[in-house]
């Protein structure tokens, strides 16, 4: 019983989180000059308080990254694919 009791005291004394702050939306494009059949790379702007960008390229896992760009390779020619940043 003591053990829960510490345990009710503790929480009750954490401040509440932060709300969470609403960045705004990147701006990407695709580098004309790393365009192939089978491989581009997206690059896009850097978002003001953004530490990490999180990117899915069609239904694939999402990846995380501390730049403003991403590559894909090894992909199927005539083939349209969608990156969401």
């Amino acid at each position: 019983m003591p053990a829960m009791i510490a345990a009710a005291i503790l929480f009750s004394c954490q401040e509440p989180a932060p709300d969470p702050v609403k960045l705004a939306a990147p701006v990407l494009a695709v580098d004309s000059t790393s365009l192939s059949e089978t491989s581009f790379t997206v690059t896009w702007s850097a978002v003001e308080n953004a530490v990490a960008y999180a990117y899915v390229l069609d239904n694939s896992e999402e990846q995380t990254v501390n730049t403003t760009n991403a590559s894909f390779s090894g992909l199927t020619a005539g083939t349209q694919y969608t990156v969401k940043v």
